[in-house]
């Protein structure tokens, strides 16, 4: 799945495109209105030039006007669009939780007492750690590796990931049938070169992630010395689990990390992780194949196994039950989070209000049932149809231009069509919701609640194996501000939550909903032939259906990018 977030500075851009072609048009005057909403002239800076620089011609005027909010690494009209989308969501969640009528079991009951358990501060401060403690306290039982591996696969059940990956997903040479998939992980770095890199920036966050660790091991009632301890242990697992594993560039290449393999020749190769005994212990049932991602990382993981006491691995799953619960729990874990991944991470100085993080949380963990609500009120039938439309146009367009490339050979030129006339679409909402009615949700605890659902997601993952093809599943909620590609089913779509002003409005001048919601089609479409989407043909299925020649001239053409980002 390919999931991507947009720059402000583009959208601008084009939107003062937009508003060159909209000024030599006749409009009707509500769509005048409509229109404008999307042009500000106070956006432009009439001092530059845009022949000399059109990004600061197009923006200078904004930007100066627009400092990057305290509680935000970030700030443009995406950003903007998930706050107002966010104001949306909280309107429908007031009305639900004033509800006191809504029936027990029901989507609105369970959206009500989910929201109210993670507003209940006082609830969350009297809890304290108390949540994790039994996860804890087991983990301190655990008496041989073999025991400790089946706890951590009891903890995948849990949505607690740990040491490594593991799930269902279409199978990608075979994409009629799911398959399950394991593949490196366990860090709590962003990836594998974090740990590596030594420039001063790099040092900087290894030595303050360690300090992280170190404080929230005291908040479960170590020592000093002992939280010290502690971390520097769980941080040298990292590092090893990191050393075998696969460096970013490296994941893109979905042929590579495509290794099939029988659960005999997996179970011969192990001694440590037996893989039924895994399986088993994350409720899967026991497949004969498996996808194994990347084999040096398990092979890797195979002899930390061996060579790593059972005590340190202790500590390790304790990190990860601590380190997954703490951003929901009482404000001690909550802010030293913040303070590493938000402040640290990515230097956001401010936490946001409590009520937005919680409605984030919610639409996260109950995306369908928010969704549903908001589709109601916030996404209107035209909508869809209009969006449908520019689709249309939109890969007719790209037709057109594949057919005019000097560098594609007529082979892969028709190839390249037939893939494109395949493409799927999902617009606006799923044709059907997610049925909930087997979470518990009670006002008691915000992270028990969460917890629920998370773990539905994961049954429901799981529960795919020999099951046909879900081709109506969607992988985000429809109120979020997103869009994808999945080059398995080779669709792209295009939630409500991103279907509305800045990016689009069904009632505004085509002109500007083309430079859009129209960049964001187009930007989708093209994750169909890019370096990944493009070893994926029309059927989903990862296949090569290009001549050589035509593929070194593609890669000659991205080195260009490759070497002007260097």
């Amino acid at each position: 799945m390919i999931l991507t977030k947009y720059s402000k500075g583009i959208y601008v851009l084009l939107f003062a495109i937009a508003a060159t072609v909209t000024a030599c048009q006749p409009a009707e005057e509500t769509q005048t209105e409509e229109t404008m909403k999307f042009i500000d002239p106070a956006n432009f800076d009439p001092n530059v030039r845009p022949q000399d620089d059109f990004f600061v011609s197009a923006n200078n005027g904004w930007l100066s006007e627009n400092p990057i909010p305290s509680d935000k690494s970030s700030w443009g009209s995406f950003v903007i669009l998930a706050e107002e989308n966010r104001q949306n969501l909280k309107n429908i969640i007031d009305e639900v939780v004033a509800d006191e009528n809504a029936a027990p079991g029901s989507n609105r009951q369970k959206v009500r007492d989910l929201y109210n358990s993670g507003m209940d501060t006082a609830r969350l401060e009297e809890l304290g750690a108390s949540p994790i403690m039994k996860n804890l306290e087991a983990i301190d039982g655990l008496e041989n590796i073999e025991e400790l591996i089946r706890f951590a696969a009891y903890m995948h059940t849990q949505t607690i990931p740990c040491m490594y990956g593991m799930r269902v997903d279409q199978d990608e040479k075979n994409p009629e049938e799911y398959v399950l998939n394991a593949y490196q992980g366990g860090l709590g770095l962003p990836e594998r070169d974090y740990y590596f890199n030594e420039d001063e920036r790099s040092l900087q966050i290894q030595e303050e992630y360690r300090g992280h660790i170190a404080n929230m091991f005291r908040l479960v009632g170590f020592e000093d010395e002992d939280a010290n301890m502690a971390s520097q242990k769980v941080y040298e697992i990292e590092k090893g689990l990191a050393e075998n594993s696969r460096r970013r560039v490296e994941l893109r290449d979905p042929e590579r990390n495509y290794n099939k393999m029988t659960l005999t020749e997996l179970n011969d190769s192990y001694s440590n992780f037996n893989w039924t005994s895994v399986m088993e212990a994350q409720n899967i049932p026991v497949q004969e194949e498996l996808v194994i991602g990347q084999p040096e990382f398990f092979e890797g993981l195979e002899r930390m196994l061996s060579d790593i006491s059972l005590d340190d691995w202790k500590l390790y799953l304790k990190w990860k039950v601590i380190t997954e619960a703490s951003a929901y729990m009482s404000s001690d874990f909550e802010k030293e989070n913040f303070r590493f991944y938000s402040t640290v991470m990515s230097g956001i100085q401010e936490m946001e209000p409590r009520w937005k993080r919680v409605t984030n949380t919610l639409n996260g963990s109950l995306g369908d049932a928010v969704s549903q609500l908001y589709v109601e009120k916030y996404f209107p039938p035209e909508a869809k149809q209009i969006a449908n439309e520019m689709i249309d146009d939109i890969m007719a367009a790209f037709e057109e231009r594949l057919n005019q490339l000097d560098w594609m050979g007529d082979t892969t030129k028709q190839k390249a069509i037939e893939k494109l006339s395949m493409f799927g679409r999902k617009i606006g909402y799923p044709d059907k919701w997610k049925d909930y009615s087997s979470i518990e949700i009670t006002p008691d605890s915000y992270l028990d609640n969460l917890r629920n659902s998370w773990v539905y997601e994961y049954n429901r993952n799981i529960s795919r194996l020999g099951q046909p093809i879900d081709k109506d599943e969607w992988l985000m909620p429809a109120a979020i501000v997103n869009a994808y590609y999945h080059p398995i089913k080779n669709e792209v779509v295009f939630p409500a939550g991103i279907l509305q002003f800045p990016f689009f409005d069904f009632r505004a001048d085509a002109a500007v909903n083309y430079g859009g919601i129209g960049a964001v089609i187009g930007h989708e479409l093209t994750h169909g032939f890019d370096d990944q989407g493009s070893q994926f043909g029309g059927d989903g299925t990862l296949a090569s259906w290009w001549t050589d020649k035509d593929r070194e001239a593609f890669d000659a053409k991205t080195q260009v990018l490759v070497d002007q980002y260097d």
